[in-house]
């Protein structure tokens, strides 16, 4: 896996202005971060499997959800927008390529280099700042891929661009769905730069405070309509 990574992907987000770290490629883009993932499934002495994801991350999201400093490696921040490659394709499927002994990564690599160019570039270009992603989000909010917070992102976003009172619908929508548990996705960072995800499960009444309390950090009264 890493021949193709060395190979056949890192030479193409090399030219278009990516930094690797491990088997993850980002390039920072006015407040945003872009990041190319490789990930891997099953990794066995004789065979192995892999994806792509690919991701906007907007740094400042990690304050107002943790209310802590953003961390010194920005990639370990829950991304915004998170979508895997295969769905992208023609007929979307969740795209994997398999690796065997008797493999030949010659053949594998180009059909990698050729989704990389065809889908996941593209993806990737779709925005360049933050004011982009908040476009996406209201042209097509599933356009931002697998997020279960979707709302509290853009609501973030749409206050760091000003427009508090679509931050505030934003954080009440998030607020009127919350009848039942929903699931926070936290990410770590291997040592080799790729990175883990869990899934915690986060009761009514806690997802209620939550969003609360990020409204708080935000600046924005839930209980008063801001004025026009």
């Amino acid at each position: 896996m890493d021949s193709i990574v060395s190979k056949y992907v890192a030479p193409i987000l090399k030219n278009e202005g990516f930094k690797k770290r491990g088997r993850t490629f980002f390039k920072e883009s006015e407040d945003i971060i872009k990041v190319l993932e490789i990930q891997s499934g099953w990794n066995l002495p004789e065979k192995a499997n892999f994806t792509i994801n690919l991701r906007f991350i907007f740094p400042d999201v990690w304050e107002v959800i943790t209310g802590s400093p953003k961390p010194d490696n920005p990639i370990r921040i829950h991304p915004t927008v998170n979508q895997r490659i295969g769905l992208l394709m023609p007929c979307p499927i969740d795209m994997w390529w398999s690796l065997k002994k008797d493999t030949d990564i010659e053949t594998i690599g180009p059909k990698v280099t050729s989704a990389i160019i065809d889908y996941a570039l593209p993806f990737l270009n779709k925005a360049a700042s933050s004011g982009d992603l908040i476009a996406l989000y209201a042209q097509n909010s599933e356009s931002w891929g697998i997020n279960h917070l979707a709302r509290l992102h853009a609501a973030i976003i749409a206050n760091h661009l000003g427009d508090n009172r679509y931050a505030r619908s934003l954080l009440l929508e998030q607020l009127n769905v919350m009848s039942a548990t929903i699931k926070v996705v936290e990410t770590s960072v291997r040592t080799d730069g790729t990175s883990a995800s869990k899934e915690k499960d986060i009761s009514n009444a806690e997802s209620i405070n939550f969003v609360c309390q990020c409204a708080e950090r935000m600046g924005i009264d839930l209980q008063h309509p801001t004025p026009a």
